[in-house]
């Protein structure tokens, strides 16, 4: 079963967005609903601007998560699609750095796929 049928609501927007009103490090966990089983976590960090991304259930399958930029017309991507390296340790995590304009408003974006087509949910961040 795929990780955003699985998710539920990933409580991406809520999270992310409270810490990043607070201009702190913020974070989203993964439960699967049925189990409750935690699933994996996405930080993000404002003073650094650096993205962690976490996967803590070794079955196969991961999540995506894209910054995107925001423009008076949409979102801009901001970087690579971002996901865990997909090893066989128990808790995999990548951290990616950017570098970002202060105060800049920016989106993150979690997908089901790297091709962005299945997409479980977003929330702004600043920087």
């Amino acid at each position: 079963m795929r990780i955003g049928r699985r998710l539920g609501a990933l409580l991406v927007g809520a999270l992310l967005t409270a810490g990043a009103s607070l201009g702190t490090a913020t974070s989203a966990q993964a439960y699967n609903p049925d189990t409750g089983a935690w699933l994996g976590k996405i930080e993000w960090h404002p003073y650094g601007e650096k993205l962690w991304v976490y996967d803590t259930k070794n079955d196969g399958d991961t999540f995506y998560v894209q910054l995107e930029y925001v423009t008076a017309t949409g979102t801009l991507p901001t970087g690579p699609v971002v996901s865990a390296p997909g090893t066989s340790a128990a808790v995999e995590y990548t951290t990616y750095d950017y570098n970002l304009s202060e105060g800049a408003g920016h989106m993150l974006f979690v997908y089901d796929d790297a091709g962005k087509g299945d997409y479980i949910g977003g929330a702004g961040v600043t920087t």
